[in-house]
């Protein structure tokens, strides 16, 4: 007897998971599912053929250095990628040699950007939408290393997993990554 009472209501989940995984169907018929198409970690090795032929805005190195893609450039790829890209680009431009010791990395890690989307945050801070960024680091000379403030363990020379929340917006037909903030 109990069963039977149970039934109607099995049923219901069942006619309710059903029909929500139907929606999903039809809402992306037609429609590209985003993926980030980016097998994580990625060594600075693996993302200097990722973002070669990339070129910056800025031809002098800055610690202000906001990177940047050409809208025009990217083709049809969604957001995690953009940001997965610009994230790289980022951490690429503290190797060069034009950066001061302290700043300068020698390599570093990206292990996940997490894509968060658009959500409260992104709408607070201005942008289309938001993503945590874990990575690790190398720093040049670790003494005095700006990479060495803020979250991480340090071990080996090698300041691992840090995190920060980045931000992706455009301006002037370019998309650009913002370092919004971590832990």
């Amino acid at each position: 007897m109990r069963y039977r009472l149970l039934l109607p209501y099995a049923l219901l989940v069942l006619f309710t998971i059903a029909t929500g995984c139907l929606i999903k169907y039809l809402g992306n018929q037609g429609q590209e599912i985003p993926s980030t198409s980016m097998i994580f970690p990625l060594s600075s090795s693996e993302c200097e053929k990722y973002i070669k032929g990339i070129q910056p805005i800025t031809e002098k190195w800055s610690t202000e250095y906001i990177p940047s893609l050409a809208i025009s450039s990217v083709g049809n790829v969604s957001d995690d990628v953009i940001i997965s890209r610009l994230c790289c680009q980022w951490l690429q431009h503290f190797k060069s040699t034009q950066v001061d010791e302290e700043d300068r990395l020698d390599d570093y890690v990206i292990h996940r950007v997490e894509f968060l989307g658009f959500n409260e945050l992104a709408r607070e801070q201005g942008v289309l939408s938001t993503a945590w960024l874990i990575y690790s680091v190398k720093p040049h000379k670790l003494l005095y290393s700006p990479w060495a403030a803020g979250n991480g363990v340090l071990k080996n020379g090698w300041i691992s997993r840090k995190s920060v929340i980045v931000g992706l917006y455009t301006e002037n037909k370019f998309y650009k990554l913002k370092l919004i903030g971590g832990p």
